[in-house]
């Protein structure tokens, strides 16, 4: 049985739930990443439904014709990246009340990441082709 996680935008007008099967986080490089989050965007993948509390605070952002974003429309905060024909989240690891447990697993767009940023991590690292080779976008 999963261990049920909580997690939240900085102001709380969003907050929810949900049981994390895998604690591994993936830190995405990708230029649109970096726009939105001045660095890279880490993730806890989900697969499935999730009942945002204070959802009527969501702003969607149609990042690509394949994906859209989702921000607190009250403080600005990151909540997800999802797929749009896929029920798999990528949530904005810094959320979640207790990240103690989540480990650096893979990076993503590894060719476009900034000479400024290093993560010393033993991770899987995949360039943009190799991202677009696995997910076909």
């Amino acid at each position: 049985m999963s261990e049920i996680h909580k997690a939240s935008c900085d102001c709380g007008a969003v907050s929810f739930e949900t049981p994390l099967n895998d604690l591994t986080i993936g830190a995405c490089h990708c230029s649109s990443c970096q726009k939105i989050s001045s660095s890279f965007y880490m993730a806890a993948h989900y697969t499935g439904e999730i009942e945002f509390n204070g959802a009527e605070n969501i702003s969607i952002y149609d990042s690509s014709s394949w994906a859209h974003r989702g921000f607190c429309s009250k403080c600005g905060s990151n909540l997800y990246y999802k797929m749009k024909a896929s029920p798999d989240y990528s949530l904005s690891a810094a959320l979640f009340d207790d990240k103690s447990r989540f480990e650096l697993k893979t990076q993503l767009f590894t060719d476009v990441k900034p000479d400024y940023i290093s993560l010393n991590a033993n991770s899987e690292n995949m360039t943009r082709q190799e991202c677009f080779d696995k997910w076909g976008a």
